[in-house]
């Protein structure tokens, strides 16, 4: 115990002068010394998740490195409307029954096998990565047809099938993000720093047709490894009369599921035609928000009990943190600084690939998905530029590594898993095992595709 309390106490110190004799400004290097201590708190679990942006925050104001409106700023950003809105629908889902409604007839329509109720979890999760580019939207809208499958299965507590179907939930959420450029939001941004000839190429569905070697390898891992790990959750026992009473119980469709269901199909449709209207999701969010206010389909005891405020503080915060990282320019001072250490690869694509993997998942220990992405293309572009490999498939390699993660705190998505489903409903454990195989399966995958 003394020994990690001085070295989570020196290390920040020590990350302060390695970055000053690195040439950093005194600014980023004070910067960097405060993130050093906000991975501290997150990988020895000192706090909860969202607390330590908000401590680099008030620091980052205090010592005056920035504006507190950089500072603040991602509580500024459209992102919060978003947030709230898909957030609000996810709750006004549960609070309706529809969603248990919905994975009630699901169930009732399937083969009775867990393989099936997987898939529908999976392809659904797929399907909505057409129309909302991020991943804990995705997540939000998926579980609560996930939590009101185990309920009407009635599966037993941390069950081998339980942890099967979050594994096909969050595999839905997240194993398609790179396969389009509108799935993931740091993929736009990157494709945005492509030539403009390779922009109009791979903003469609060129990007999926490259893509779909890798797409069919994740999808066999996934399943190799759901029947690994979780060899008992191939069949269903579920007794008929039980599932038909719930049913009959239900009744029709009342009001409040309607208008939850009809203010659900107009945001999935208006998400989808985006390229025709051309408004903002913030925007669309904000509107679905409001209607489920207006209308009375979430009230203000939901407001404050079904949205999970912790993880919008979290993300925003994080938002926050790139922010003030843009405002020091420390983005661009850590591209330029490491460039001259890749010229070993000659033109070598497959080493190429080793060292880019190596790079992205050094960068993400420190940063979330999206900077840890975006920032790790800027400083790989140049090289695979000078190296004579193809700008798309740097892009693609970035997309597919950022996903990997070892820690909760890494994926945003996992911990709004966490803090919205009961650890009683899935065995944490055997989950966690699941995204070890994937994370080794994405990387054969890539190198598979060469």
């Amino acid at each position: 115990f003394p020994y990690t309390t001085l070295f989570r106490s020196v290390l920040p110190i020590i990350s302060y002068f390695v970055a000053q004799s690195s040439g950093f400004s005194s600014y980023s290097s004070i910067f960097i010394a405060i993130i050093s201590a906000v991975i501290l708190m997150w990988v020895f679990s000192i706090v909860e998740e969202f607390i330590p942006p908000l401590v680099a925050m008030v620091a980052c104001i205090l010592t005056g490195l920035v504006p507190s409106s950089i500072a603040l700023g991602g509580f500024a950003s459209p992102a919060l409307l978003t947030l709230l809105g898909v957030y609000a629908l996810s709750g006004a889902m549960t609070q309706s029954g529809l969603s248990y409604r919905t994975a009630l007839t699901l169930i009732n329509l399937l083969p009775r096998t867990a393989f099936s109720n997987q898939t529908v979890l999976l392809l659904s999760g797929y399907l909505l990565s057409f129309v909302t580019p991020s991943g804990n939207n995705r997540i939000s809208l998926l579980l609560p047809i996930f939590k009101d499958m185990v309920t009407g299965l009635k599966l037993g507590g941390q069950s081998s099938q339980a942890t099967a179907l979050m594994a096909a939930t969050f595999g839905g959420a997240m194993l398609f993000s790179p396969m389009l450029s509108v799935s993931k939001s740091a993929n736009i941004t990157a494709v945005s720093l492509l030539s403009e000839s390779l922009q109009q190429q791979f903003l469609g569905f060129y990007w999926l047709y490259c893509a779909i070697f890798f797409l069919i390898s994740i999808v066999v891992i996934h399943l190799i490894s759901i029947r690994i790990l979780f060899s008992r959750s191939s069949s269903i026992s579920i007794d008929e009369k039980i599932l038909t009473g719930q049913l009959e119980c239900l009744g029709p469709m009342r009001s409040a599921e309607k208008l939850v269901a009809v203010i659900f199909v107009t945001y999935i449709f208006s998400c989808a035609t985006y390229s025709i209207h051309q408004i903002d999701l913030s925007v669309i969010s904000g509107v679905l928000l409001i209607s489920l206010l207006l209308f009375g389909a979430f009230s203000k005891i939901d407001f404050k009990n079904l949205i999970d405020w912790p993880m919008i503080f979290f993300l925003l915060g994080v938002d926050s943190l790139m922010n003030i990282m843009g405002y020091l320019g420390l983005d661009h001072s850590l591209a330029n600084s490491v460039q001259n250490l890749y010229q070993f690869i000659d033109s070598r694509l497959w080493l190429f690939v080793l060292v880019a993997g190596a790079t992205i998942l050094i960068i993400r220990l420190a940063l979330p998905l999206t900077a840890g992405m975006l920032i790790s293309f800027a400083i790989l572009l140049p090289v695979s530029l000078s190296q004579h490999i193809h700008p798309w498939i740097c892009l693609f390699v970035c997309a597919v590594f950022s996903d990997i993660w070892f820690f909760p705190y890494q994926s945003s998505v996992y911990l709004q898993v966490k803090s919205t489903v009961a650890q009683s409903m899935y065995s944490e454990r055997g989950f966690l095992k699941y995204n070890w195989y994937l994370n080794i399966g994405r990387v054969l995958a890539v190198f598979a595709s060469l």
